[in-house]
Formats: C-alpha cells, sequence, structure tokens
C-alpha cells in the first residue's frame, strides 16, 4: 500500500507533492478520504437537461425549419430502442486487457434524417433527445445512464466518463447503431435504414398544398 496526498483536478487525481497526474490500472482499489462538501450528488454533464417533446411538438419542429423545401422521414419513433458495441484495450500493468461492451439506447423523442443533396447516403439525423439506459455486458459495472440531445452526442458522452483513455469517442451514428443485436448484419444498421426510408414518399411531401 502506498499513502499519496492528492487533488481532483479535471477529472484526475493529482499528486500534490510531484504535481503529476496519478495514474492507476484498472480494477484498482483505493481508498479516499474527502469533506462532505466537496461530494457532488449529480454529474450534470450525463443528465437529461430539458424534457423531450412528443410527436406532434417534433413534427412541428421539423416543419418549421425545414418546410417543404428540404425532404426529411421519420425513422423510428419514441421508445424504440438501437444497439451498439464499444471495444478497446484497458492498461494492465502486465500488458493491455482487451473489453467488447454492448449498450441499448432508448429514443425519448422521435427520431428523423432529412436530406439537403440528391444522394440518399447524405442524408443526416435531426437531433433527437435520447438515452443510453442499459449496458446488455454483465461484467461491465458501475454504469450509469447517459443522456444526450443526440446519438452522437449521447455516444460521445458515454466515452468520456468511461473510455476516455482507452477508445477513441469519434463514430459515425449511421454505422455504429443498429435496430437489433446482430451487428455482423450491416443491413441492420442506420446508414441501412437510411437508404430503405428514403424510398418512401418524405413526411413533408404528403400533405403540400396545391399550387392551383
Amino acid at each position: 500500500m502506498k499513502s499519496i496526498l492528492a487533488i481532483h483536478k479535471f477529472g484526475h487525481l493529482y499528486n500534490t507533492e510531484t504535481q503529476k497526474r496519478i495514474l492507476l490500472e484498472d480494477d484498482a482499489n483505493i481508498c479516499i478520504t474527502v469533506q462532505r462538501e466537496h461530494i457532488l450528488e449529480k454529474d450534470p454533464s450525463i443528465a437529461q437537461k430539458n424534457e423531450p417533446v412528443d410527436s406532434k411538438t417534433k413534427s412541428i419542429e421539423l416543419h418549421t425549419k425545414y418546410g417543404y423545401i428540404t425532404p426529411y422521414w421519420l425513422i423510428k419513433k419514441a421508445g424504440e430502442s438501437l444497439f451498439f458495441k464499444i471495444s478497446g484495450f484497458v492498461p494492465k500493468r502486465n500488458g493491455d486487457e482487451a473489453f467488447l461492451l454492448e449498450f441499448r439506447l432508448e429514443l425519448l423523442e422521435d427520431l428523423y434524417i432529412y436530406n439537403k443533396k440528391d444522394r440518399p447516403e447524405m442524408a443526416q439525423l435531426f437531433p433527437c433527445k435520447c438515452a443510453i439506459l442499459e449496458c446488455l455486458t454483465d461484467n461491465f459495472e458501475f454504469f450509469e445512464p447517459v443522456h444526450g440531445d443526440s446519438l452522437n452526442k449521447a455516444r460521445t458522452k458515454l466515452h468520456e466518463l468511461y473510455f476516455s483513455r482507452v477508445v477513441n469517442p469519434a463514430s459515425n451514428a449511421f454505422l455504429q447503431f443498429f435496430i437489433d443485436r446482430e451487428y455482423e448484419n450491416r443491413n441492420n444498421n442506420l446508414a441501412a435504414l437510411r437508404l430503405d426510408i428514403q424510398k418512401l414518399k418524405p413526411k413533408n411531401r404528403k400533405d403540400k398544398p396545391s399550387s392551383a
């Protein structure tokens, strides 16, 4: 055992004597003595900031922004789930240890795509409040739900919370999120769904008033 006087800064522990960051291997047991008033009850960075809107309000939000000019499509409804994996290596004293984790994200609002280009693969996701509510891998302890205003923001927050030292947070939501847990089937990711859904008439073209 080694006793170290440390200070917590920017999410890290620093040795007050050496002024250097304290690097610990995963699963290291530590004892912390801290004044009660320095303990935070909640982490605002992963909490839900504003209430999700209902389907009607979301539809109005899309129509207000894009009108009848930019086509948009509903691809998933609030309450539905998407799935994704994160893999990487955790530094250990005797070498890196690989891990593979699965997570379930729940949509708190309807999820839309919109496309300002002529190519279907150029469609983009419209912001949608969501939450990563569950880790589906049994060996992952201490999981906390993570909220975000978009799929990428929620996933990035998860990286920052757990994997900032071991995994690159950059990702493409269309390639990383799946409609079920069959990750080997690329027809199940959002990229495939994006192409399929655009074969249907856009939401804002069904009720376009006649110009006559």
